[in-house]
């Protein structure tokens, strides 16, 4: 069974979390055109949109069995207040297609829906990480039909109300 766990600074788990990223190089070459850097952990925990602060941002491990296999950032509030922006959700290349991004998502949503006030969740994927569309649209993600542009790559916005819970 997977765990999520909010991560603390600590030189453990970024080293834990950056060798996720390492381990997962398709995606950093979809998404930037390079194999993972030796400091993209320092990336993924400092990366904050306009006018957010790390007080708005959690960054979590995936756990099976006690490894650390996969990681997610969110962010509380973003672009709205009713909004969480879901920035990454990543599992190491040998833990993929085993079902456990639904796993983890179920998890991903368990914690927003916990949020005050907040009632969908974004996420935006680069044109050139399209593969993953069929995942996000099986778990019910809908195209907001926005674009944007970070680093010269194309953004797709996909957005997922939350449905009321009885």
């Amino acid at each position: 069974m997977l765990d999520l766990r909010p991560l603390k600074a600590s030189p453990e788990q970024f080293l834990a979390v950056q060798r996720v990223l390492e381990d997962a190089p398709d995606y950093s070459l979809r998404i930037s055109g390079r194999p993972p850097g030796p400091r993209a952990v320092d990336a993924m925990v400092t990366a904050l949109p306009p006018g957010m602060t790390y007080e708005d941002k959690f960054v979590y491990g995936i756990y099976l069995e006690g490894q650390m296999i996969g990681c997610v950032d969110l962010i509380c509030g973003f672009p709205q207040a009713r909004t969480a922006m879901l920035g990454l959700l990543l599992f190491a290349e040998s833990f993929q297609g085993r079902g456990f991004g639904m796993q983890a998502y179920q998890k991903i949503e368990a914690i927003v829906r916990s949020w005050p006030g907040v009632d969908t969740i974004r996420i935006g994927i680069l044109a050139t990480n399209a593969n993953v569309l069929p995942f996000w649209q099986k778990i019910g993600f809908v195209d907001t039909h926005e674009r944007s542009f970070q680093g010269g790559y194309e953004v797709l916005i996909y957005e997922k109300k939350l449905p009321l819970l009885c």
